[in-house]
């Protein structure tokens, strides 16, 4: 009977728990994200930095003198001005009209290099006859990454330490004895891995 109802409860939680996570992704779905989008004329190159409210997957290919750029979802872009950033590599840009990428009509044939950095998504248009490794993240980018991953070492240290040095929590143990089996069950406070 215990273990029907514990069994029932667990169903339960589970349903609850993946009803909760399609609201969520249901929701987040709806919302549009916003991106800033920059272009830049560098040495031999140009750059199309994309900046996120947070980390997506941008894919970018270029086909035919066409560079598409889709976000993946909804997002309303912000201060886009490509041609006029750079006009040796960009003509004509075009928003999707479901708002989940771009369309930029490039002046010339290159190859594409992506790079992504958290909420920054850097694409590169290289020349044909580009030799050698493609160019880098920015150095300010690069300062960014490693500051937010000493922080999150910081974090992950401190919090084993917490768990390392708080008190043990009392654990409630009840025993059952049948005629064929004892049974011990052990309440804890909190969820907890169990081997």
């Amino acid at each position: 009977m215990a273990d029907r109802t514990n069994s029932l409860l667990q169903t339960t939680a589970i349903a609850l728990a993946f009803g909760a996570i399609s609201l969520v992704a249901s929701t987040s779905s709806a919302l549009a994200g916003d991106v800033r989008v920059r272009g830049a004329e560098m040495n031999r190159f140009g750059r199309i930095a994309l900046e996120f409210d947070r980390a997506i997957k941008v894919p970018a290919r270029a086909s035919k003198g066409v560079l598409v750029v889709s976000f993946g979802e909804p997002t309303t872009i912000r201060q886009e001005r490509l041609p006029a950033e750079m006009p040796d590599y960009v003509a004509t840009v075009r928003h999707d009209p479901d708002r989940t990428g771009l369309r930029v009509a490039l002046a010339g044939t290159y190859r594409v290099n992506v790079l992504e950095a958290g909420e920054k998504t850097f694409i590169d248009l290289l020349p044909e006859n580009w030799t050698g490794l493609p160019p880098g993240l920015p150095p300010d980018v690069v300062a960014e990454l490693a500051r937010r991953a000493r922080e999150a070492e910081a974090k992950i240290r401190a919090e084993d330490l917490r768990r390392r040095t708080e008190p043990a929590k009392a654990l409630k143990a009840s025993v059952a004895r049948l005629p064929t089996l004892t049974r011990i069950v052990f309440e804890s406070p909190e969820i907890v891995p169990v081997r």
